[in-house]
This record gives structure tokens, sequence and C-alpha cells, in this order.
């Protein structure tokens, strides 16, 4: 199999088309197009369906997508070891995913970490929650660590850890002085929420069995544009608490743990094809970053 195919394979199908994805390396659409076809001929497989639109992956082609990635990213890796002759470090890029609130606290220490300890490791930082296991399960992401409420539900990620969630006001509430709240005062108040948080999604969900219908006017992507508006007293916000300590100790918010509520983290990683060794390293030091995070307090929580 030539590697050149199984790259313009991967720029057809992020490009959505023979012609953009043409015009984006800067080649004939014909060379792209005898690739493709020599490709679906040594596989046995059609990979994309074709329409007057672009095209569109098969089941194939989504399958072979990912490993794709993976090969290409290996590849990858291997020449930049031999054209720098650090062969035994390990190199490549590893791209993680996670939400906000979570790259908020994890992200520098993890970085500084990997830094020391594999120089020649590359990092692409990704946040938000949206579409994170298909992103992973495409290839487009190595890594995730994904949010839910509680631990109860079905996963197939790996448990990282559990943290409280706090409910927050604006400094000066009376009715957050630190001391728990029930869940049900929590989702009376007027909420701000993080866009896509799918997390909250079983908490607002049983307030509407229950007759509590929270109003939820603000959504927001960014957690530091979340405590914004917390402090300007346009609503309350549920966060974990490691999200705004800082503000807490300062005075410039309220806040009291949600009895009850908490969130559980784990971690992702591709299933159904080979990992990259610069992937497992990575997913070793999360584990090991989060550990250390939790021993000094940093993330108040547990091991989940």
């Amino acid at each position: 199999m030539d590697l050149r195919h199984l790259a313009s394979f991967v720029a057809i199908a992020e490009a959505g088309s023979l012609s953009a994805a043409a015009a984006a390396q800067g080649r004939a659409q014909s060379v792209l197009s005898r690739q493709l076809a020599a490709l679906e001929h040594a596989l046995g497989a059609t990979l994309f369906d074709r329409s007057r639109g672009g095209v569109s992956l098969t089941a194939a082609g989504t399958l072979l997508l990912g490993r794709a990635r993976a090969i290409l990213a290996e590849m990858a890796a291997t020449r930049a070891e031999l054209a720098t002759g650090t062969a035994g470090l390990v190199h490549g890029k590893v791209a993680i995913a996670t939400s906000t609130t979570v790259a908020d606290v994890l992200y520098g220490p993890l970085a500084a970490r990997l830094a020391r300890t594999h120089p020649a490791l590359a990092l692409d930082l990704h946040e938000g929650q949206d579409d994170l296991a298909e992103r992973l399960a495409q290839g487009r992401i190595d890594l995730a660590i994904v949010t839910s409420s509680g631990d109860a539900e079905a996963s197939p990620f790996r448990p990282l850890y559990r943290e409280p969630v706090w409910l927050v006001g604006p400094a000066g509430d009376p009715a957050l002085t630190g001391a728990p709240v029930p869940q049900a005062a929590a989702v009376t108040r007027a909420l701000i929420l993080p866009v896509g948080e799918a997390s909250l999604a079983p908490l607002l969900a049983r307030a509407r069995e229950q007759g509590l219908a929270p109003p939820c006017r603000l959504h927001a992507e960014s957690l530091g544009t979340i405590r914004d508006l917390v402090r300007r007293g346009l609503g309350s916000a549920l966060l974990p608490y490691a999200a705004v300590r800082a503000e807490l100790a300062a005075g410039l918010l309220s806040g009291a743990p949600v009895t009850g509520l908490s969130l559980t983290r784990r971690l992702g990683t591709p299933r159904g094809r080979r990992v990259a060794r610069a992937v497992t390293v990575v997913a070793e030091a999360i584990v090991a970053e989060v550990a250390a995070l939790l021993a000094a307090g940093a993330i108040p929580g547990a091991v989940a």
C-alpha cells in the first residue's frame, strides 16, 4: 500500500471533495482521483459515496480514516527521529481534547511534565466537549477526557477522578456561604451553563421531572466568560470547585458544594487500531499528573 495514496485519501475525507482536496494541496484533481482508485482497488472496498455535492465516507472509509491518520502520524514521527538523530526518544504529535474546566486545571501541569520527561513530543491541546467520542473514533484526536455526572453511567472510557460540583454566585450572596446546598435549591436559580455541557443534563432532566424549570438564559463556551457573568450578578453557575477556587479564596465569588452532585472525568483512548507509542506515553502522563494534582489538593476530589 502506497503511503501517498493514504495521504490523498485523508486529504479528500477532510476536504469533503476531490476538487477541494486538490486545490488545498496544489495538485491536479486527476492525480488524486487515480490514487484514490488505486487505494480502493488494493483494499477491495469503496471508500466514498460520490455525489454532485462532493463525497462522503462509506463504512469502510470511516474505518480506514482513523487508522490511516495513525499510520501517517507514526511514519512522520519515524522520519523525525531519523532526521534528527534522536532515535530512542519518544517523538510524534498527540492531540488531546477535553472540557474547558478540565483544561484550565490540567493542561499547564501536563505540558510541563511532558516537557521534562519527553522533550521531543509535540502536543495539540483542544478545548470543548462536542463529539469527543466520535472525534476519537475517527482519529481526529488521539486522547479525550470526557465528563459525566456521578459515576453510574456505563462508559468504555477509563475513570480518572471524581470532583464535587459547586453552586457559585456573585460575591456576598447570603445563600452561598460554603455550607452544602441541596440539588433542588441549585436548579431553581437562574443558571449560566457551558455551551454543549452534557454532564449536567441528568440533573436538569430530573429537575424538569419534578416540575422545576431552571431558567437558563445565558450559555457561554469560555470558563472565563462564565465566571465574569456570575461576578456581574447575571446568574449562578454549577462548576467544579477547581475551576473557581481562586475566585472563592479572593472573595470575588460566593459558593457552596451541591449535595450529592459530582463530575466523573474519564480518559478515552483509541480503540480498534494500533496506538502509537507517543499516545500511550501521554495517556500515562495524564494519569500520573491527575494523581499528583489530587495529592496536592489542586483538584479537590478523589480517584474515580
